[in-house]
């Protein structure tokens, strides 16, 4: 993938099954990524807010893995509070700190999970580490004793990212590897912090067939695309756990509920699209 790469979760099992269970958070929150979304109705014609779309959207991101297409996954999130370390070692510190802060600002109104900054490594179980493109593999070595991405990875990839999951499911570490030369090269910087965070917090997939979306290759989006922040929000609805994805029946009242919530969305989109009407109508 151009921005970023997945290339393993340990210790995960091969399951079968798979689903997702939709929520809408908070009504304020959800209106105003319904709001933001209008503005792009004329590109995307909303198809990302279909019942079967939204539905199918979330197997692709968050059931399935890049590197083995086709397996369904179970479901991949994180139990305890993320706590995220930066690692930086080619300067412009504060860039980089200001833009994970910006996405960290964004979660925050998406999803009720703790996701926060620490200050020393030792308290961090989400390390983002950036390093010259030329020194990035060495770099890795005070993380890992054997390198967790290949060189041809590393060559091919803008950044990279790993997590490690439990048997559960449960997401207990993760390691982002961005170097900030190659991507401003290419202008995906912020892309690569956006992409990489959100994909550790259990979303690793990247699908050209799901758009708009941060996780589509051809996409250019370097934020979290309206279609994005409604999937990590169906992720981290509490009644979702990761063991219960696989579970017989889990699959179809997962996506009855999604369905629900899909209905649900378009109201508030109705709404919203007639309070714009009205507006035009003053001007």
């Amino acid at each position: 993938m151009p921005t970023g790469a997945v290339p393993y979760d340990r210790a995960l099992p091969e399951r079968g099954g798979g689903g997702m269970l939709f929520r809408m958070n908070r009504g304020s929150v959800i209106a105003r990524l319904l709001l933001g979304a209008l503005l792009l109705s004329c590109a995307t014609g909303l198809q990302w807010l279909e019942e079967d779309y939204l539905v199918s959207s979330f197997e692709k991101i968050a059931l399935r893995s890049e590197y083995q297409p086709g397996e369904a996954k179970p479901l991949r999130k994180w139990v305890k509070p993320v706590r995220i370390y930066i690692d930086s070692r080619l300067g412009s510190e504060h860039i980089q700190s200001q833009l994970v802060d910006e996405h960290l600002a964004v979660l925050r109104l998406l999803i009720e999970h703790p996701v926060e900054r620490v200050p020393l490594r030792e308290l961090a179980n989400m390390v983002i580490l950036f390093e010259r493109s030329d020194r990035l593999r060495q770099a890795m070595g005070d993380y890992y004793t054997e390198a967790p991405f290949s060189g041809e990875l590393l060559e091919k990839s803008i950044c990279v990212a790993q997590i490690n999951v439990k048997a559960s499911g449960e997401i207990v570490q993760a390691f982002i590897a961005i170097p900030p030369d190659k991507a401003r090269a290419r202008g995906k910087l912020p892309a690569c912090v956006v992409e990489e965070i959100t994909q550790g917090l259990g979303l690793p997939n990247d699908s050209d067939e799901v758009y708009p979306s941060v996780f589509n290759d051809r996409s250019v989006d370097e934020r979290l695309s309206p279609l994005d922040k409604l999937l990590l929000q169906a992720l981290y609805d509490p009644r979702l756990e990761a063991r219960d994805v696989g579970r017989a029946g889990a699959a179809d009242r997962a996506s009855d509920r999604a369905r629900a919530a899909a209905r649900d969305a378009r109201k508030v989109q109705g709404a919203a699209g007639t309070g714009r009407a009205l507006l035009a109508g003053v001007r």
